[in-house]
């Protein structure tokens, strides 16, 4: 949807621009006949505003049943051998068939509602020169409805029909195309899940730091005992030491130990 908004975002500023061109045009040909043809363009506004409003809200109904059956369809494929296994098919098809119809019920009722807002638009230029042509014959009995007023007038009507043909899927495509970014939108902006998987990276800092305290409290022990040294040629020394298994013990079990 956003693509083809894209493709025709141009048309939005081309559209008005011709048809402001081309009832400047009417009116050096039928001066205040031009004005009926605008005002009943302008009364058509009104009308593919409402349908383009209908339009979006199905639009919007559309998309949240579009994801209820993508869900559902991804919950079936990915958990397939356990519905094999209890024989589920019967009951996952009606209800896969449940979510589509109601699908294609929004679908039909948009498709509607789109072909009423462009018979609207293609209508336009057939009611804008009825009205156009009524009002200059009627405003004065001098006017007459030459070949070149008719031919001159219909090759601007003509004109006209190209941006009115293309203005119902203009703001079709509008529509859906807002619906998209705020789909895109909320999407984006939605909480981010936390890493439950374990970090390569992580243990390998942690790591990295337990050998670092691990080097650290060995080169701490070889500094006292580098230290100890010298004062004394022997990393270990035993002067008269007595040894026993246990504390409550009365009699210790080895007894003046020494070690140089």
């Amino acid at each position: 949807r956003v693509m083809e908004y894209v493709q025709l975002a141009n048309l939005l500023w081309i559209c008005p621009l011709q048809i402001g061109i081309s009832i400047y045009l009417l009116w050096q040909e039928l001066q205040y006949g031009s004005l009926a043809g605008l005002i009943v363009m302008l009364a058509l506004l009104p009308v593919n505003a409402f349908i383009g409003a209908r339009m979006r809200g199905q639009q919007i109904r559309l998309l949240k049943q579009r994801d209820q059956r993508t869900k559902l369809m991804s919950e079936i494929l990915n958990g397939i051998k356990v519905l094999k296994l209890y024989a589920w098919e019967t009951s996952f098809d009606q209800l896969i068939r449940k979510f589509r119809s109601l699908e294609m019920k929004n679908l039909r009722k948009q498709a509607y509602l789109s072909a009423g807002i462009t018979f609207a638009f293609n209508s336009a230029p057939f009611f804008v020169a009825i009205a156009s042509f009524s009002t200059y014959l009627m405003i004065d009995r001098s006017n007459v409805l030459d070949a070149q007023k008719v031919f001159v007038s219909q090759a601007i009507f003509n004109i006209l029909r190209r941006p009115l043909a293309f203005f119902p899927q203009l703001i079709t495509t509008t529509m859906m195309f807002f619906v998209s970014i705020r789909r895109i939108n909320k999407f984006i902006n939605c909480d981010e899940l936390k890493d439950q998987s374990p970090s390569i990276g992580g243990n390998q800092s942690k790591d990295h730091q337990n050998n670092g305290k691990a080097n650290g409290v060995a080169n701490g022990m070889a500094n006292g005992m580098s230290n100890g040294k010298s004062k004394s040629d022997s990393q270990i020394v035993l002067s008269n030491a007595s040894f026993k298994w246990d504390s409550d013990e009365t009699t210790p079990s080895l007894s003046n130990i020494s070690l140089d």
